[in-house]
């Protein structure tokens, strides 16, 4: 499965793309931001892959011809119309530019239009202040701490300024 929108593609995550992964998640500009931020081991990385289930949606994030970072959702199992979402961008070239935005409205685009979720909610430190503004540029508000919620409804009410403001900036590197 592969998603694509304004030149980055969201390739769904296999199991030859782990050690890149666990690589990036143990770079420690990467783990600093993370909930979990132990050491990630071959076997630790094998086992969370195999643990996976068919609601859990991992991509990898790549423009041009380069893998730059993750992207992910996780539906909740009790609650199918409801998903966890998270994102990293390990290649820094990347932060600031439309590659993330593009990321996200993606994925986001995916959960509530084919997925039909009706919320999708993200996990951020509270020291981790560039995310919490990113998440709330895509329209999430916070609902408690470290928690925050982007409602389908709000999703499509913001999408068409995020279009606009992207059309009148620099394509993606």
């Amino acid at each position: 499965m592969k998603l694509s929108l304004g030149g980055v593609r969201l390739k769904r995550l296999k199991e030859q793309d782990l050690e890149m992964l666990r690589t990036w998640r143990n770079d420690p500009k990467i783990r600093r931001v993370m909930f979990f931020q132990e050491y990630i081991t071959r076997d630790m990385q094998l086992k969370w892959f195999t643990s996976l289930s068919e609601l859990d949606y991992y991509f990898v994030i790549e423009t041009g011809n380069k893998s730059v970072g993750l992207i992910h959702l996780n539906i909740d199992e009790k609650d199918k119309y409801s998903a966890f979402a998270g994102l990293f961008i390990h290649d820094d070239s990347y932060w600031g530019t439309q590659v993330p935005v593009y990321s996200s409205l993606a994925l986001l685009n995916f959960a509530f239009k084919e997925l039909d979720l009706k919320q999708v909610l993200a996990k951020v430190r509270k020291d981790n202040s560039a995310a919490i503004r990113y998440n709330q540029s895509l329209g999430f508000s916070a609902i408690q701490e470290e928690c925050q919620v982007l409602t389908k409804n709000d999703f499509f009410r913001r999408t068409q300024s995020l279009y606009d403001r992207l059309k009148k900036e620099k394509p993606s590197q």
